[in-house]
């Protein structure tokens, strides 16, 4: 199983995984309807300082053995030759605060597509919960090893608990009851069941079931894998990846080097605003004249990736379909989110400088800054830049176009 990412392993239905899944859906399709039909669970977060769940699950016990067959037919008077003897299953309930998350089952999501909230719902399938790792600490009486569980250091990974169907139950009126010491008294008695509605807001779904998601799509549309962590932050320089991969490794764009413009607004129109795409198409392109735009720049050095990302990081970034100038960007873009990971309030002047270093120039500096971090240059950041070019003896080149009157309030 993939393990959970930095972000985690569940999104919210309505948040950030919207964002990151919507391109995902066909024109016009429902959300809801599409994730019933694609059979992609939506879970619903357990309260676990308010709720337990009280699961109800088959236990299959292995096949009888010829012996044991025998043994029970000598002491029964029905046949032991029964083929109900062949697979054993016994219902079995608990009650646990272990379960994070329940799957709906597929009633209550329907009533969700329809109403946008469901009270009562049920669940099946199975739930999620964080992984335990245990270490032996030695042996019972019995000689049965004794485990102990390890001391959480890190977010666990979550894994399947399967179940039938499953209840919320009302954490404190099943203590009472515990504590009054009553009876005969049943987790799954309806008088300990929660009272819970649900919203559409407060669903969420599994990380690995969008990257399947996903998956399809790549598959439906002849997309190649996109090996780099920043696709969700940097769209922009996702889709220069994959029509590059369709103009030079599939020869499917059609119109060919003048067909790349078009193609990645077609696909990602809000990526490449603000004439972005006139920087995004020439490096998805396999060869470009450096001496676009003015000003003889030279070839990429490309080794300078092993600069960025160390020795043999060349290696990661540059493909068959890629050009010397895309295999910079996307090792740019990696340096550039660890950076910001490490240092929250790191200036785009950084982005720029270091696209500078690297061989890119004029527009090309400011339309990649937007399509790698997802905000343009501002008044201040430009100021900046060209400070820092003076103190180097040099002259800054127009890195994006003149100021709208209110960028300069």
């Amino acid at each position: 199983m993939k393990k959970a990412s930095r972000e985690g392993r569940m999104r919210q239905f309505r948040g950030e995984v919207r964002n990151e899944w919507q391109a995902l859906l066909p024109v016009g399709e429902d959300p809801i309807s599409y994730l019933l039909k694609k059979d992609i669970p939506l879970y619903l977060e357990v309260d676990q300082m308010r709720h337990l769940v009280h699961r109800t699950s088959k236990v299959e016990f292995p096949p009888m053995d010829e012996g044991q067959k025998k043994l029970l037919e000598e002491i029964s008077w029905e046949s032991a030759s029964s083929e109900d003897l062949d697979a054993i299953q016994l219902q079995a309930s608990n009650l646990t605060d272990g379960i994070a998350f329940l799957r709906l089952d597929t009633a209550s999501i329907e009533k969700l597509g329809h109403a946008e909230v469901c009270t009562s719902p049920n669940f099946m399938g199975w739930g999620l919960a964080p992984a335990r790792t245990y270490r032996v600490t030695g042996q019972d009486l019995r000689g049965r090893p004794v485990r102990k569980e390890e001391k959480i250091e890190a977010v666990r990974d979550l894994v399947k608990v399967e179940l039938e169907c499953a209840a919320i139950v009302d954490k404190e009126e099943w203590e009472k009851a515990n504590r009054r010491g009553e009876p005969g008294i049943r987790a799954d008695d309806h008088r300990f069941r929660a009272s819970v509605t649900v919203s559409v807001s407060e669903l969420f779904l599994d990380v690995l079931d969008i990257e399947k998601l996903k998956q399809e799509k790549i598959d439906l549309l002849g997309l190649v894998a996109y090996p780099f962590e920043h696709q969700e932050r940097a769209p922009g320089i996702y889709w220069m990846f994959q029509a590059a991969y369709r103009l030079n490794g599939l020869q499917a764009i059609v119109g060919g080097n003048t067909g790349v413009g078009p193609w990645l607004k077609q696909h990602a129109a809000k990526a490449f605003r603000y004439r972005a795409d006139r920087t995004a198409e020439k490096f998805v392109w396999m060869t470009v004249g450096r001496d676009q735009g003015g000003g003889k720049r030279g070839e990429f050095k490309i080794g300078q990736i092993d600069e960025l990302h160390g020795g043999g990081a060349y290696s990661r970034y540059k493909f068959d379909f890629t050009s010397d100038g895309l295999a910079l960007i996307l090792a740019i873009a990696d340096f550039w989110f660890e950076l910001k990971d490490r240092e929250l309030s790191v200036s785009r002047v950084v982005l720029a400088e270091k696209l500078m270093a690297h061989g890119f120039g004029g527009m090309e500096v400011g339309d990649l800054v937007y399509l790698i971090d997802g905000e343009r240059l501002d008044k201040d950041d430009v100021s900046g830049l060209e400070e820092s070019v003076r103190k180097r003896g040099g002259k800054l080149r127009a890195v994006r176009e003149k100021f709208g009157i209110k960028e300069l309030e």
